[in-house]
């Protein structure tokens, strides 16, 4: 519905910003099938560290460069950094632990209602371009329903 434009279904899919979206969604699918299969080794505490630890070592070989630069940011913008550090780690957290409660396939589509939120926020607290918004409106709507069809909670036929 997004990549409608001009009369083409996939109008806007040589659009960068729409292929590194698709890519991203695809990669997540990824994750989180590797995720599910993981937790089943490791408490979602326990995988979680592991999960940003070994990531956060590799990349403090490239901070090294940029050191100044690094801790300057995180003393001017310190509650952010906070912020943002709790906000990820409860998500993964929470998200792991509903892993291990539920199925992948009514996990995975409930996480990314994200999606629904993030459009809404972004043009609402970011001021993000409101362009095509019927379109947006469209495939939150798509969203949502599907969230509810593959919950199993409620069946069309």
């Amino acid at each position: 519905i997004l990549t409608y434009h001009n009369r083409k279904i996939f109008g806007r899919l040589s659009d960068k910003g729409v292929q590194l979206t698709l890519l991203s969604a695809l990669l997540f699918s990824f994750t989180a099938i590797v995720d599910k299969k993981a937790i089943s080794y490791f408490t979602p505490g326990m995988y979680s560290f592991l999960v940003y630890l070994i990531p956060g070592l590799i990349l403090i070989m490239f901070v090294k460069k940029r050191f100044s630069e690094t801790r300057q940011l995180i003393k001017s913008k310190w509650p952010y950094v906070l912020g943002v550090i709790f906000l990820g780690m409860s998500f993964y957290y929470f998200m792991l632990k509903a892993y291990t409660l539920a199925d992948a396939s009514l996990v995975f589509p409930i996480i990314r209602l994200s999606s629904m939120f993030s459009a809404i926020f972004g043009m609402v607290l970011f001021k993000e371009e409101r362009i095509d918004i019927i379109k947006k409106l469209i495939a939150l709507i798509v969203i949502l329903v599907g969230v509810i069809l593959i919950s199993g909670k409620y069946n069309l036929f």
